[in-house]
Parts: structure tokens; sequence; C-alpha cells
């Protein structure tokens, strides 16, 4: 049984990071599943975390993944959002999701 390649794409909402998207789908023509992850910086720690301004991070994060999504409609697999440090995430996702390629435009 052939297993499907999983990508994991590490976006920031700028332009810079979006590039990277057109490759993407062309590697995912092949049938292979495209995980889409932004990151939500962590506020310093003196801002409670169940804040309105952690909760609004996300309602951002989730509207931006679905836009993209929107954009590529062929392509199939999950919009993660994590809070924390990027390079971290990036690392922990990759793992818990048994990715075999991660892609970033920055």
């Amino acid at each position: 049984m052939t297993r499907t390649c999983r990508i994991l794409v590490a976006l920031d909402g700028t332009a810079a990071s979006e590039a990277v998207l057109s490759e993407v789908e062309r590697i995912a023509a092949g049938g292979a599943g495209v995980h889409f992850l932004h990151v939500v910086p962590m506020l310093p720690s003196s801002v409670d975390a169940t804040s309105a301004a952690v909760m609004a991070g996300h309602d951002r994060a989730l509207t931006y993944l679905g836009e993209l999504r929107g954009r590529l409609p062929e392509v199939r697999g999950l919009d993660i959002i994590r809070t924390g440090e990027p390079a971290e995430a990036i690392l922990q996702v990759a793992q818990e999701f048994n990715i075999d390629l991660v892609a970033m435009g920055t």
C-alpha cells in the first residue's frame, strides 16, 4: 500500500510566505495531503493567555487559512493554528502529523 505524501506549509500572513503555494499545489497534484499552519505569537506573560487578543489572533488565522484553502480547492488537508514560537510549532506539528515535507516561503 502506498502512503500519501504529507506536506506542511508554514504561513505567516505575508506575500513572501504565500509564494511557495504554487509549487506546493504542483506537488500536491500527485495526491499529496497539504496541511496549512499559522502560528499565533505568544503574548507577553503579563497578558492573560485566554484574553480577547489571543482569541482574535486565532480568529484572524482561521479566516486567513480558509481564504488560502479557497484559492487551492483541489488541495486537501487540514488548517492548523498554534500559539507559540513559530520554529517550535513547525517542528511539533511536523512530528505530530508525520510530515514528509515542510514548505516555507520565508
